[in-house]
């Protein structure tokens, strides 16, 4: 059974990366999973990508891990924490390498005829500063 949400989208901004996650619905009947709209903004040094999807499905075992591996990321206990929908079109990582942290993301759509449409961005972090933000905007959107 699915219903429809009315919950605060989640945002963050960053200098080279905005995202918006809005939940769209809640589904019980396989597994709890919310569906969200997605929108992301990738700016480069001549301008940006975007990309907008209204079928974006997180199951929330995905989401419990990413907000507690982002805990720990935190608090420097890990070396990842990471987000994928369930078909793995959309993904949100990040990582610890020795004193850097690196924000990856990942999309892949597919075109008519099967062919497939892929971005993949990196990103440095300037400071540990966001992980905390992070993890804070991602507990609040979960609820």
């Amino acid at each position: 059974m699915t219903k429809p949400l009315q919950q605060k989208p989640l945002r963050i901004e960053m200098p080279s990366l905005n995202i918006s996650m809005q939940p769209i619905e809640f589904d019980r009947d396989i597994m709890p999973a919310v569906k969200l709209q997605v929108a992301c903004t990738i700016r480069h040094p001549t301008g940006d990508f975007t990309y907008q999807a209204d079928d974006v499905w997180i199951d929330y075992e995905a989401l419990d891990n990413f907000i507690g591996n982002l805990g720990s990321l935190r608090n420097r206990q890990d070396q990842v924490a990471s987000l994928a929908c369930i078909d793995k079109a959309f993904k949100l990582e990040l990582s610890r390498q020795k004193a850097t942290l690196i924000i990856r993301l990942s999309i892949a759509e597919k075109q008519p005829g099967q062919k497939e449409t892929l971005l993949t961005a990196a990103f440095e972090a300037v400071d540990d500063s966001f992980v905390d933000t992070w993890y804070r905007s991602f507990l609040e959107f979960r609820g």
